[in-house]
C-alpha cells in the first residue's frame, strides 16, 4: 500500500522531492521536520519505521490540523467533507481567524490539546482557496474560491473518512510541535545516544514572498541557516532547502532539482525565475542520493572522521 498524501496543499511543499531527501537521510533512528505544512517529506518515508518522529509548524492551523488527525480522524473529516462554496469560504475564514489566537495559545500550552472543528474547516478551506494561503491574513488580498479545484480533502473521489484513517495510522506515533522551529531541535532530540538523526528544514525562503507566511522570511531562514551550519554533524545528518542566495561551506552538497517555482510561479509567458533557483543543502554526513545503497538503513552511525562544517565568511 502506498503512503497517505496530506489532505491539503500548502505553499512550498516538497512532495516532488521527498525521494531525494530520503535518499539523503537514509535510515535515521531519529527523524525532525521543524516546519512541517503538509508533511509531505514525513509521508513520503520509504521503509516502516519504529523510532522517534518529531514535526512543529508555528502555524496553529497545521499543528491543530494534525494532532486533531491523531486523535480524532472520523470527525475531522466530517467537518471537511464539504461542498465548495464561495459564501462559506469567507464566512469560515473569518470565523477561523477569530479564533487565531486563542488556538495559538491552546496548542502550546497543551500538547494533547486540538480542536476537532478548525482542523475540519481549515482542511476544507486549505483545498478551495484561490492562493492557498487560508487564513494567513485577516483580510486577504483574494479571499476567491479556487472553482477548478481537485486539491486535497474537497478534490478527492475517495471517502474521506478512510483518507483520514490512513493519516491516523501514520501518524500515530509523530509528536507534533507548535511553536517556533528550535523547540524540535534541541540537544535531547538531535543527538541521540546510540543513534543517528535526521533534520529536513524547509523554513519560509530568505528572498521568498512574505506574503504567503505573514512573518518575516529572511530572518527565519537565517536562523535555520545558522543551526544547520552549527549542528550538523557526523551523527546529524541535515537537508536544507532555499533559494540559492547564499553559498555553502565546502563538503556540503547540492544535488540538482527544480520546482515548480512556489508560490513565485507564473502562468503568463514572463519567464519563472524561482524555480530555477530552487536549493537543497545535504550535509557533509549525508549519503549520496545517487546511490542505491542510500535507500537502505545503515548498519551504523557516520564515520566519526566526517568533517563537520565551518560558518561561511
Amino acid at each position: 500500500m502506498s503512503p497517505p498524501k496530506a489532505p491539503f496543499p500548502y505553499t512550498g511543499g516538497k512532495s516532488m522531492i521527498a525521494d531525494t531527501v530520503w535518499k539523503a537521510l537514509g535510515g535515521v533512528t531519529t527523524y525532525v521536520e521543524p516546519f512541517a505544512g503538509s508533511c509531505a517529506v514525513l509521508l513520503a518515508r520509504p521503509q516502516p519505521f519504529t523510532g522517534l518522529e518529531i514535526i512543529n509548524d508555528a502555524n496553529g492551523y497545521v499543528a491543530n490540523c494534525w494532532r486533531a488527525i491523531q486523535q480524532h480522524p472520523a470527525q475531522v473529516a466530517d467537518h471537511a467533507n464539504w461542498p465548495p462554496n464561495e459564501n462559506d469560504l469567507h464566512a469560515r475564514h473569518r470565523w477561523l481567524w477569530e479564533r487565531r489566537d486563542q488556538l495559538q495559545a491552546q496548542l502550546e500550552s497543551d500538547p494533547d490539546w486540538c480542536d476537532i472543528k478548525i482542523a475540519g474547516w481549515w482542511l476544507w478551506g486549505m483545498a478551495n482557496f484561490f492562493t492557498g494561503a487560508f487564513c494567513v491574513r485577516e483580510r486577504p488580498n483574494r479571499c476567491k474560491l479556487l472553482c477548478d479545484s481537485n486539491r486535497g480533502i474537497t478534490g478527492t473521489t475517495s471517502d474521506p473518512h478512510q483518507w483520514m484513517q490512513e493519516l491516523q495510522d501514520r501518524m500515530r506515533r509523530v509528536k507534533v510541535l507548535c511553536g517556533d522551529f528550535k523547540r524540535a531541535l534541541t540537544p535531547s532530540v538531535v543527538n541521540p545516544n546510540g543513534g543517528n538523526s535526521g533534520v529536513f528544514l524547509d523554513p519560509p525562503y530568505d528572498g521568498g514572498d512574505t506574503r504567503v507566511y505573514g512573518l518575516d522570511s529572511a530572518s527565519i531562514f537565517q536562523e535555520t541557516l545558522d543551526w544547520a551550519l552549527a549542528n550538523a554533524s557526523p551523527t546529524v545528518r541535515v537537508v536544507l532547502a532555499g533559494y540559492d542566495s547564499r553559498p555553502m561551506p565546502e563538503g556540503w552538497r547540492e544535488p540538482a532539482w527544480k520546482g515548480h517555482g512556489g508560490h513565485g510561479r507564473r502562468k503568463d509567458n514572463k519567464e519563472n525565475t524561482n524555480q530555477d533557483r530552487e536549493r537543497l543543502w545535504l550535509s557533509p554526513s549525508c549519503l549520496n542520493p545517487d546511490s542505491e545503497s542510500s535507500t537502505s538503513p545503515p548498519t551504523g552511525c557516520p564515520s566519526s572522521s566526517a568533517a563537520r562544517p565551518s560558518r561561511p565568511p
